[in-house]
């Protein structure tokens, strides 16, 4: 890869990874400015709503504080009073209640006619009691059917129960039949300040929603909490006014519908902490809550806009923001790039043309590079300048070297001459010598191998006489040790006799001890039978005696039989024992014969051994002498051979110094070409 990418790489590189996370970074920034916007316009709305709620509760307060203190208003309040006033259909707080009617009627015509509508205007009697409902006929529904009374108003309205417990006047919301009701309610007092009761004008709400989404593509939707139902029953049919979850009612639908789809329960209950938004494409939804007079929450209002105009104004901005980005990334790269190539890699071209020059053998070392700048860049092409400098001073010296080397291998030339003649007139001389030595030589090997056949035939007598020395020794020592076997063989036969004696002796005496034996057994016999006659003598009492009688015999019996057979074994051993004794006398005799003949052959071997020594030491003698003369004949040898190895020295000596000619002659030859080529080449540079 050029240094040129190497560059203009890392540089596009960054340029993109740059412009890409320029990018994610306006994304996002737009995506955060997007929700900013949500968020502000939903804040918005949702002051611009609380407002309407404050201004018309205000109105409402003051239009019913017109009504607290007339006189007209204020006496029909005494009469009311002058009745049971805990009597819903007392006669004297219906005679108040028509009074009011007829007292009332020109006003509120004379407002019908300039609003177009009627004003909602309710006087109250102590605790929280309706006297009467100006804007209708009769009070109220019983059964169906509407009645004129004055009905309890305690368990529904907490507003009502406060301004006639502590005189103050209240504005606000209140969850009321028909839903959310803005309301302003003022004490009733007389001239004294005794308070009589309260009197109370009703904004309508859904005024507040018109005029929060009168703007094009905006709508607004209400939810209640479902546990204000129970006052609420007009919005209790889910038909009309579906339950959401189970903690939201719709109050205000929409025609087609569409909004009520992207409300989900949990949307409401985030609308209920505060101010949240969420997107659909290019509708917008905002969520906030409503709270009454008392500042507790009791419903949510969902606020629905067409966000295509300004998401399409962001997302505009994002592109013109990211065009202009890229336009000052791609600027900046390629004034990088510009400054790069124009700075440093020009430069560097350069000295890499100037190197190729070098390489190729054209290069003109005169010529410097211009140094234009002092950082890095510029110390690099002054450092090459001098490095140029020092290589043109280099071939000059190799010029001028070799022009001395020219000269040098001339005068090699001549001494390589000399030296090869007198190397031919060593190698003719040290030739004559090598011929005379070689002859000499051959004569020594003749009379040398001569006298080793010589030598060959003495050793071979010495060894046979050497042989029969050794063989005669060891028949010696063999008659030796048989002469000792025959001395201890007969002395073996003695001892064998005397101890045959003394077995023929024992013999003997076992042979009395029978003779002993077998009489014993005998009178042992004679008692047994006469004991057995005389115990049957005796008769039954000697019968046991005559028993153990006979069993005496019978054992004498048995030991005489048993007697009888010993001493004929002991015979057959006395017999035998004859026989032994004679066959060991014979052979006793024999060896003594045998010892005889081993002696005369020891007496024999011994004369023999000493004539074989005598022979031994002649012939060891006459070796001694042949191997002085091959001494001789060796050392003449030898002496011819130093000659001869001393002549080939010389011829090598004389062939080294002609090989060293030679070589002296070819190393002229290639200093000479060596200074040739270095002028070749030193002068095909510019210097």
């Amino acid at each position: 890869m050029k240094l040129r990418f190497k560059f203009v790489l890392p540089l596009f590189i960054s340029v993109v990874v740059l412009g890409l996370a320029g990018a994610l970074l306006i994304r996002s920034q737009l995506t955060d400015f997007q929700g900013q916007l949500l968020r502000s316009i939903a804040e918005e709305k949702s002051r611009e709503v609380d407002t309407a709620i404050a201004t018309l509760a205000t109105q409402g307060l003051e239009k019913a504080a017109l009504f607290s203190r007339r006189t007209d208003v204020v006496q029909a309040f005494e009469l009311a009073h002058m009745g049971n006033i805990e009597n819903e259909a007392d006669p004297l707080m219906q005679q108040a209640r028509d009074e009011l009617r007829r007292l009332l009627e020109d006003d509120l015509a004379g407002f019908k006619s300039v609003s177009g509508k009627s004003m909602q205007l309710h006087f109250h009697l102590p605790k929280a009691r309706s006297l009467v409902r100006l804007w209708r006929e009769k009070q109220t529904k019983r059964g169906g059917e509407w009645v004129d009374i004055s009905d309890d108003l305690t368990s529904f309205r907490e507003t009502v129960v406060q301004v006639n417990t502590n005189g103050k006047p209240i504005k606000g919301i209140e969850v009321g039949s028909g839903g959310f009701a803005i309301r302003g309610i003022a004490p009733v007092v007389d001239a004294d300040g005794k308070q009589l009761g309260s009197v109370e004008t009703l904004e309508s709400f859904e005024s507040v929603i018109a005029g929060a989404a009168s703007g094009e593509g905006q709508s607004m939707v209400v939810y209640m909490n479902a546990a204000n139902l129970s006052v609420a029953t007009a919005l209790q049919n889910p038909e009309k006014n579906p339950l959401v979850g189970d903690k939201f009612v719709l109050v205000t639908p929409t025609e087609d519908g569409r909004v009520e789809g992207l409300v989900t329960s949990d949307f409401l209950l985030k609308g209920q902490q505060g101010t949240v938004y969420e997107r659909y494409g290019d509708v917008a939804l905002a969520a906030f809550p409503v709270r009454d007079y008392a500042g507790g929450q009791v419903g949510v209002l969902v606020y629905v806009f067409d966000a295509s105009s300004w998401t399409s104004a962001i997302r505009d901005v994002g592109f013109y923001i990211l065009a202009l980005m890229a336009v000052v990334l791609i600027a900046a790269g390629l004034i990088s790039s510009f400054v790069l190539m124009r700075l440093i890699i020009r430069p560097l071209s350069l000295m890499k043309t100037r190197i190729v020059d070098i390489t190729e053998d054209r290069a003109d070392l005169t010529d410097s590079l211009a140094v234009t700048s002092s950082d890095e860049i510029g110390e690099l092409c002054s450092w090459f300048n001098k490095l140029m400098e020092k290589i043109r001073n280099m071939l000059a010296s190799v010029a001028q070297s070799s022009n001395q080397v020219a000269s040098a291998s001339q005068g090699l030339l001549q001494l390589a001459g000399s030296l090869n003649g007198y190397a031919d007139t060593m190698t003719q001389t040290s030739k004559a010598a090598a011929s005379s030595t070689d002859d000499m030589s051959s004569n020594m090997n003749t009379v040398a191998a001569a006298m080793e056949e010589f030598t060959v035939n003495i050793s071979t007598v010495a060894t046979n006489s050497d042989e029969m020395s050794s063989t005669i020794s060891e028949i010696a020592v063999s008659t030796g040790k048989a002469k000792e076997m025959t001395v201890r063989a007969v002395s073996a036969a003695s001892k064998a006799t005397a101890q045959v004696s003394e077995l023929g002796a024992a013999t003997r005496d076992i042979g009395k001890v029978t003779e002993s034996i077998t009489a014993i057994s005998s009178q042992t016999n004679l008692l047994a039978l006469n004991a057995t006659i005389e115990a049957a003598r005796a008769g039954d009492a000697g019968r046991g005696f005559a028993v153990v009688a006979n069993e005496i015999k019978e054992l004498a019996q048995q030991t005489a039989k048993e007697t009888e057979e010993i001493r004929n074994r002991i015979q057959g051993i006395q017999q035998a024992t004859g026989h032994t004794i004679s066959e060991i006398a014979e052979i006793t005799e024999v060896i003594g014969d045998v010892d005889v003949i081993v002696g005369s052959i020891a007496a024999a071997v011994e004369e023999q051994s000493v004539t074989t020594r005598d022979i031994a030491e002649n012939v060891g003698q006459a070796s001694v002498g042949v191997q002085q003369v091959n001494e001789s004949v060796a050392h003449v040898d030898s002496v011819v051979r130093d000659i001869a190895r001393d002549v080939g020295q010389v011829r090598s000596v004389a062939e080294e110094v002609t090989s060293t000619a030679k070589s002296v002659h070819e190393n002229a030859q290639n200093l000479s070409g060596l200074a040739e080529g270095l002028d070749t080449m030193v002068s095909k540079f510019k210097i």
